[in-house]
């Protein structure tokens, strides 16, 4: 069950031009997460400065476009608190992607993707496997009985314990949590890469999904203990030729990478900050 004052937060639009107000009011009408943005804004990812003690200062250090981000951070790991070591290692790779995936989305201004909502997708697309550990613990710990290294190897292992994927499971939640559709729709289909490239109709949704995608793909490399560099991700993608197609359409995707390690560096921190 989210909690009110989260659900608020997370259905909130940065377009609205009360955003900020907004944000101040729900944050303070929670006083456990309001003391934690005041301990984000503080910590090293917003560098060294005169410490924050209210909401208001808090939300100007960290940054409008930023905010929402990290908000629903602290949100989600509020709800999905991580215990075994599986599940942080789901949690610090959910971060990876949100921080990588806004990463690449902020060089694909053609795309028509804000850097805030590819965070967002990148965040929340594997809330499904987060429900899975909890009612399915012991089941989904098979899953390693078959042999994956990538996030389509994995859905095929997937499929092999459960009816349901957890793409599926995870737009659940999202709708249940008011999350904006665009988001919903990215995150039931991240793994779907063929259909990605049909919907014609659907641009912004399209290009999101493959943003979600790669980024889902470095992420992985890096759990392989591969380095992510274009080269290496360049010869990771081959193995996929829907997102190998819209690489090449789109080569910023890639060249974004050469601030890949400072994104992971960043991803990092957050999740340390987060759970600690």
């Amino acid at each position: 069950m989210l909690p009110s004052v989260i659900a608020q937060l997370l259905s909130l639009s940065v377009d609205d031009p009360d955003y900020f107000n907004k944000v101040i009011y729900l944050a303070e009408s929670d006083p456990t997460f309001a003391l934690r943005t005041i301990k984000l804004s503080n910590s090293a990812l917003f560098g060294t400065h005169q410490p924050i003690t209210n909401i208001h200062d808090a939300v100007i250090r960290i940054g409008i476009d930023q905010i929402h981000n990290l908000l629903a951070s602290i949100a989600v790991t509020k709800v999905f608190l991580p215990v075994t070591m599986s599940e942080k290692r789901l949690w610090q790779h959910s971060i990876e992607v949100a921080c990588l995936a806004r990463l690449i989305a902020s060089h694909l201004n053609e795309c028509n993707i804000k850097p805030e909502q590819a965070y967002l997708a990148g965040l929340l697309h594997d809330l499904g496997l987060f429900l899975r550990f909890q009612v399915s613990q012991e089941q989904f710990n098979h899953i390693d009985d078959y042999v994956w290294s990538t996030p389509a190897q994995h859905v095929e292992a997937e499929k092999n314990l459960f009816k349901e994927s957890h793409a599926n499971l995870s737009e659940l939640i999202c709708h249940q949590w008011g999350v904006p559709k665009l988001i919903s729709n990215v995150v039931a289909r991240h793994h779907h890469y063929e259909l990605a490239e049909q919907m014609k109709d659907a641009e912004q949704i399209n290009h999101l999904i493959r943003v979600i995608q790669l980024a889902d793909l470095c992420s992985e490399m890096v759990y392989n203990m591969q380095g992510v560099t274009k080269k290496t991700v360049i010869q990771e993608i081959k193995k996929i030729p829907a997102l190998a197609n819209w690489a090449r359409a789109h080569l910023n995707s890639i060249k974004a990478l050469d601030d890949g390690k400072a994104a992971l560096e960043q991803a990092h921190e957050l999740y340390n900050q987060l759970l600690n």
